[in-house]
């Protein structure tokens, strides 16, 4: 089995390889630049998915059975501001990616990945929310997503007798090693991390929004997901790759400082407050549970290995 995984040396990415390559699959991930995978013998391709030359050049490379789509533009805030470049990214990069993939592997099994927010706000009496939830996105990143979703499923052999075997996700919440401190889960994981080396007992916590709500899986839960949905997923159709289950980002707070023993105190940041902020977002996993047998495992093991993986991290470069 040859697997080939575009935006593959990324945060999920890298956990994707992983996973693939334990299965025994020649793995090939892909990004603009090479960075450290966690699959150590996955080949690196350098693509830019607004390249289309570089897109065939890797699939002619890889001669994929297994295709994922998880490049492209990943931040919501930074869409706010970067709004030309996330729709750049995410639809015409898609665009080029599928057309990329019918000329060259129109026979490899494809999944596309989208995002909870092509969803937008949902009031409360809707949720948990479900794949035939209108989409009503707030943000120019789940506009994109939205468009990069939509375009993929049109190319799905289930509207036409030439198209491919997809499927696509709308993805929520995911953390663990490796992510970003861009993300809350991780932005927390390291400040907690670096006071914890430094042999200090509280901290104050610079935070936004405790209230908020969402819907936090593992980022290995979400990428076994990804690989029994590539394999059992009805082409044509979006999975919903979630909990379930929502939790208050005060309660991630809580948990992830009974994991550094660390005394938390909060200090209120403005700054990192989103200019739109929805305040719960849950998903309904039924679909893909009923369909592959894919369940959550615990949130609270991902933040401990998140929490342990900066502290490993900060040491080493002496951070």
């Amino acid at each position: 089995m040859r697997t080939l995984i575009f935006g593959g040396s990324g945060f999920c990415g890298s956990h994707l390889a992983q996973l693939c390559e334990k299965a025994g699959e020649e793995v090939f991930v892909t990004g603009r630049q090479k960075r450290p995978v966690l699959a150590s013998s996955a080949s690196f391709l350098k693509v830019d998915i607004n390249e289309p030359s570089s897109i065939e050049e890797a699939l002619i490379k890889s001669r994929p059975d297994r295709i994922y789509h998880l490049a492209g533009f990943a931040s919501v805030r930074e869409s706010f501001h970067h709004q030309e470049e996330a729709y750049r990214t995410n639809v015409l990069g898609t665009y080029h990616v599928l057309s990329g993939i019918k000329k060259r592997s129109p026979e490899a099994r494809v999944l596309v990945v989208g995002s909870a927010e092509e969803y937008g706000p949902i009031d409360p009496e809707n949720l948990p929310i479900k794949e035939s939830t209108p989409l009503r996105p707030l943000s120019p990143y789940g506009v994109s997503r939205v468009g990069s979703t939509l375009m993929s499923l049109r190319e799905s052999d289930r509207h036409s007798p030439a198209g491919l075997c997809l499927v696509a996700t709308r993805t929520f919440n995911l953390t663990g090693p490796g992510q970003s401190d861009s993300y809350v889960c991780s932005d927390f994981a390291k400040q907690m991390a670096r006071a914890s080396l430094k042999g200090q007992s509280e901290i104050v916590l610079r935070v936004g929004n405790l209230s908020a709500k969402r819907d936090f899986s593992s980022v290995v839960d979400g990428m076994n997901a990804y690989r029994s949905l590539i394999e059992k997923g009805r082409s044509g159709h979006v999975y919903n790759v979630c909990s379930g289950r929502s939790i208050a980002i005060s309660e991630i707070v809580g948990i992830l400082g009974e994991i550094s023993g660390l005394k938390i105190c909060i200090e209120i940041d403005k700054k990192r407050f989103r200019s739109v902020e929805v305040p719960e977002v849950r998903g309904d996993p039924g679909k893909l549970v009923k369909e592959t047998g894919e369940r959550p495992g615990s949130l609270e093991s991902s933040l401990t290995s998140l929490f342990l993986s900066w502290r490993r991290h900060l040491e080493e470069n002496k951070c």
